[in-house]
């Protein structure tokens, strides 16, 4: 979610504008599956990427995801937590208190630590291994709760290999520390279990160590389910499954490992014990760990844009503004000064320019992975952005740009998925599904690509098997947001009277097609023309919800869906001339409608650029300059869409 920081005061905003001068040099290694690179020294560095690729080609064999890395992965190493301090996140406008930290996301994954002061550091390996653990984590199974992303980090962190046989490995060494820690004090099991991300005691230590407790039981925990619960590995999937259905933690908890008060008592006798149980285990054969490339010093631009980068995902927009534009004002700009120029105007919701920095990053570096994914992915995002900056066909420029992000890094699944939403949008249905297909071969579980692939049958003809694969996303996670999507479509398309006058596109419970059309029968499946005139989009007027009285429909972007703990709603929009707000209790009272082509999710948070769309809603009597009234219905446009002249 995009942050506003308040100001600077003027003596630091002018530090900030120079942050090169007081910035080490920082070099660069590139292996296989990683590239490691900070200030650091290059024994620091290499030996960092040699100690991940052993741990990932080891882990890999309890974790099959970690043998491919989809995502590419930056590990940031600092000399120094005093010079890591900068690229901290910031709670209550203070750092937070970490030895490391990661960040995922579907372009780069960052890793940041500091390297070990003293040789054969024990906390500086464990820091690495724990964070190196997220990032695996996340290519896994993303947005666990804290304690078990923590607690199995935690336990993956003891990871070593026998250092007399290179085929067998050891995990889940005590950590006597944390056994220290809590024989003296817990917190309440069921506190540390609803710990969320925006927690205090996630965030930052208080006087009396409550952040490092939860540590320590989180990792007790996991340590003890791993250690005494019966088919240990199919209880931890169960409770996974449970999260991914929507359970909340405690609930999902204690549907897996029974009553949580009774679990917690049983994990502070465990860390009684004398001994703990270390699981060891033997591997096919000697890890296999790649050659990293010669260490590299990075010119001005393409440190600072990386900085600038890391930066911007902390939160840290202000120091990230001064030193981005900085990189991008050198004599000559790096493609990774504008790749981080196009995420900060797109923080700054300035989508055009955003796009304009991607194009540039991808005509500097035609050979680097992110830049042509970022630009493919904002080409389909912002197809007016794209004819205005004279890219007559932004779809065929998105599928160029995927198809050489795809050759760059064969391993990239949702690079595959972006370029089969380009040739879907280009009727190119056998390349769309040969690269969703792809997609789908490396990340199995992915239930999205599964959707992804039931629409393109169905616009082929073959409904049959678009219904099959429905069923499937239904039955594996009835609960989830995408199997509620295929059971609403199955819903539509098993009413034909439905369907004549809805689109067929996931996120429309009640939207309405251009044509305004009824099906002829309600005994036989859509046709694959029908389909295809409901999926794509028609140059015609669209039929939009007729306005009810008291109600208002304003044209603009939306840029958040702002959801409450409370269950509220505040829906934002931009518009031309102002911004707007109107509320609703919750999400389900708002009226969904899409006239759209793409797939995609409705869900809180900050939306996609150019999310083009009316609003309508009841105004209030009593509308102030903050909120305008209450939310009444959504309807989401096409990117070509003009409005009619008023």
């Amino acid at each position: 979610m995009r942050s506003r920081l308040s100001a600077l005061a003027l003596i630091l905003a002018a530090a900030a504008s120079r942050p090169q001068a007081a910035d080490p040099k920082i070099q660069l290694i590139k292996g296989e599956n990683l590239t490691v690179l900070g200030d650091a020294s290059v024994r620091d560095l290499r030996s960092t990427a040699i100690l991940l690729d052993q741990f990932r080609s080891a882990v890999s064999v309890l974790l099959p995801s970690a043998r491919h890395l989809t995502v590419p992965t930056h590990v940031f190493v600092f000399s120094s937590h005093k010079t890591m301090e900068p690229f901290l996140p910031l709670y209550n406008g203070k750092p937070i208190d970490a030895a490391g930290y990661f960040q995922g996301g579907p372009e780069q994954n960052y890793i940041v630590v500091t390297a070990s002061e003293t040789p054969g550091d024990e906390q500086a390996t464990r820091t690495i291994l724990h964070e190196y653990t997220h990032m695996l984590q996340n290519a896994a199974a993303g947005g666990m709760p804290p304690w078990f992303s923590e607690g199995m980090a935690e336990y993956f962190s003891t990871f070593r290999m026998d250092g007399g046989d290179d085929r067998k490995a050891f995990m889940g060494r005590v950590i006597p520390s944390h056994v220290l820690l809590l024989r003296e004090q817990f917190l309440p099991f069921t506190e540390m279990l609803g710990v969320t991300r925006t927690s205090r005691v996630y965030n930052e230590d208080d006087v009396v160590g409550r952040r490092g407790i939860f540590y320590a039981e989180a990792w007790a925990t996991f340590h003890y389910i791993i250690a005494e619960v019966p088919n240990a590995g199919n209880a931890i999937n169960q409770y996974v499954n449970a999260l991914i259905n929507r359970m909340d933690s405690v609930a999902a908890f204690e549907s897996v490992f029974g009553p949580a008060a009774d679990f917690g008592r049983r994990v502070q006798e465990y860390v009684r014990r004398v001994g703990f149980k270390t699981y060891s285990f033997n591997l096919p054969g000697a890890p296999q760990v790649q050659q990293a490339s010669q260490a590299r010093v990075l010119t001005s631009s393409e440190a600072q844009g990386r900085l600038g980068a890391l930066q911007l995902r902390a939160r840290r927009t202000g120091e990230a503004k001064a030193r981005i534009e900085g990189a991008t004002s050198d004599p000559k700009p790096s493609a990774q000064a504008y790749l981080a120029l196009g995420r900060l105007r797109e923080s700054e919701q300035r989508q055009d320019d955003a796009l304009a920095a991607f194009q540039k990053a991808a005509e500097v570096e035609p050979d680097d992975f992110t830049a042509q994914y970022a630009y493919g992915a904002n080409l389909l995002r912002n197809a007016v952005g794209a004819k205005a900056i004279g890219i007559a066909n932004p779809d065929e420029a998105a599928r160029a740009a995927l198809t050489k992000a795809v050759a760059l890094n064969e391993l990239a699944g949702d690079a595959f998925e972006r370029l089969s939403v380009a040739c879907m949008r280009l009727s190119l249905w056998d390349e769309a599904r040969n690269a969703v297909l792809r997609a789908t071969a490396l990340a199995p579980g992915k239930q999205e690509y599964a959707y992804q692939l039931a629409q393109i049958d169905f616009l082929q003809g073959n409904n049959a098997a678009g219904r099959t694969r429905l069923g499937m996303i239904i039955q594996s996670a009835p609960d989830s947001p995408i199997g509620k999507l295929a059971a609403e479509q199955l819903e539509r398309m098993n009413d034909p009277r439905i369907f004549g006058a809805r689109s067929a596109s996931p996120a429309s419970s009640n939207a309405s097609t251009a044509t305004g059309t009824s099906a002829a029968s309600s005994s036989s499946s859509p046709s694959p023309s029908t389909l295809r005139s409901s999926m794509l989009p028609r140059p015609v007027s669209l039929q939009l919800r007729k306005l009810q009285p008291g109600e208002v429909r304003e044209i603009g972007d939306l840029t958040n869906l702002e959801c409450g703990s409370n269950g509220g709603v505040r829906v934002h929009l931009r518009t031309p001339t102002r911004a707007i707000v109107a509320t609703a209790k919750e999400l389900g009272q708002i009226e969904l409608v899409t006239f759209r082509d793409t797939e995609f999710t409705i869900a809180c948070g900050v939306r996609p650029a150019n999310d083009r769309v009316y609003l309508t809603f009841r105004a209030a009597a009593n509308a102030s300059d903050v909120v305008a009234g209450e939310a009444v219905a959504l309807e989401f446009l096409p990117a070509d869409y003009v409005p009619p002249a008023r």
